[in-house]
């Protein structure tokens, strides 16, 4: 069976989360903020509350030793190729990143 971090719990992250443990696999929740870990702790394998932004404490979350990473930090276009980047320098495999483009008119 696969196993799935998902980085970032907003909206996305939280039913991403949601949905991947209720059919069975092991899920990884990361955010930064402890109101959203704590919205998923109750079904998430593995909750924790930490800043992927830093490679060391991404690192020593074990992110590694899942099949599938989902980046999901909403606007924050930086942090997400920041966190894309060190995922893909850490050898996770498969990286989603899924990213939200602001248009101005």
């Amino acid at each position: 069976m696969r196993k799935f971090a998902v980085i970032g719990l907003s909206t996305f992250g939280f039913y991403l989360t949601k949905d991947l443990a209720r059919r069975g696999f092991k899920v990884m929740a990361l955010d930064a903020d402890e109101a959203q870990v704590e919205k998923v702790k109750h079904f998430a394998f593995k909750a924790i509350v930490a800043d992927a932004t830093n490679k060391e404490t991404l690192e020593n979350t074990g992110i590694t030793d899942f099949d599938v990473v989902t980046v999901s930090l909403g606007d924050q276009i930086d942090a997400s190729i920041l966190v894309t980047l060190y995922l893909k320098e850490l050898g996770v495999k498969e990286i989603i990143a899924k990213m939200y483009l602001m248009r101005f008119h």
